[in-house]
C-alpha cells in the first residue's frame, strides 16, 4: 500500500505451483527483495523473491522467517526456532542451521517470536501446550474428563445426546479430529486428512462435519460416527440436492 494511502497493489505477480497461500512477508535490506511463507497442502516453506532472481525456495518445512542484521534468517520449524546464515545476493542459505529456542509454542495464526533492528529477540516461553477436557455445569462446577492431556484445539464438538465428543488435536502444522465416548477414557482417530479442524455434530448424531484443506483448497467434509469413516466432500452432497424442491430441502 502506498505510504500516502490508496488502493493496495499486487507485489508478487508470480504464482507458485500448488501453493495454498502466501503469508508472513519480511522485506530484505537495501530493496533486495522479500522472504515469506508459502503453504502447499500440509507443508510450509520459506521462499525468497527478488526482481533479479525471481522466486527461490530457501528452507523446507519452515515458516515465518525474519532477516537479522547479522546476516541470518531466523525461522520457525516444528516446535523449534532456528537460525541460518543467508546470502542476500543469491537468496540462498549458507551452511547448516542452529537451534535458538527448543520447545517453541506451535501457533497457527501468529508467530511466537519477534526480532528488532537492535538485535533483540523476544519469544513466547517454551511449553508443552497440553490441556485437558472438562465438563462445566450450569453452577460453574468443573469435572475433568478422563481423556489424557493433549494439544487440544478449539472448539470441541459434543453429540446431541452427550454420548461422545469430537476434539481437534494439533500436531506441528497439522490438525486431526479424534472421537471418544464422553464417559470413557480413550480417543480414536476420526479423520486422517492433512488438515482437519472445527468439527460440528449433525442433529441426529450420525455425522461429524468439519473443515479440511485437501492440498489445494478448503472445503466442508463429513464422515460417519459409526461404520466406515470415509470423509466425503459436503459440496458434492449440496450439488446432489440442488435439484430438489424447497420442501424436500427443509425436510
Amino acid at each position: 500500500v502506498p505510504e500516502e494511502g490508496g488502493p493496495p497493489q499486487e507485489f508478487l505477480p508470480q504464482r507458485i505451483e500448488h501453493a495454498g497461500w502466501y503469508s508472513s512477508p519480511d522485506l530484505l535490506p537495501g530493496s533486495r527483495g522479500v522472504v515469506f511463507t508459502v503453504r502447499k497442502g500440509t507443508r510450509t516453506a520459506v521462499v525468497a523473491w527478488s526482481r533479479h532472481i525471481g522466486l527461490r525456495e530457501v528452507i523446507q518445512d519452515a515458516s515465518r522467517a525474519r532477516y537479522l542484521p547479522t546476516g541470518h534468517l531466523v525461522y520457525e520449524t516444528q516446535d523449534q526456532l532456528r537460525m541460518v546464515r543467508f546470502d542476500l545476493d543469491r537468496l540462498e542459505r549458507v551452511a547448516d542451521s542452529s537451534v535458538v529456542v527448543d520447545g517453541l509454542p506451535v501457533t497457527f495464526d501468529s508467530p511466537a517470536f519477534a526480532v528488532s533492528g537492535a538485535r533483540t529477540l523476544v519469544h513466547l516461553p517454551p511449553y508443552q501446550g497440553l490441556s485437558r477436557l472438562v465438563w462445566k455445569d450450569h453452577q460453574g462446577r468443573t469435572t475433568p474428563l478422563a481423556f489424557p492431556p493433549h494439544r487440544y484445539g478449539p472448539p470441541p464438538a459434543l453429540s446431541p445426546d452427550n454420548r461422545w465428543v469430537v476434539v481437534q488435536v494439533e500436531e506441528a502444522n497439522r490438525r486431526h479430529l479424534w472421537i471418544g465416548a464422553a464417559e470413557g477414557n480413550t480417543l480414536t482417530p476420526l479423520t486422517d486428512g492433512g488438515d482437519d479442524w472445527v468439527p460440528a455434530c449433525s442433529p441426529d448424531g450420525a455425522w461429524v462435519y468439519f473443515s479440511r484443506h485437501d492440498g489445494t483448497s478448503y472445503n466442508v467434509f463429513r464422515t460417519r460416527v459409526e461404520g466406515p469413516r470415509v470423509a466425503e466432500a459436503f459440496v458434492a452432497v449440496l450439488d446432489a440436492l440442488a435439484g430438489l424442491p424447497v420442501g424436500a430441502l427443509q425436510g
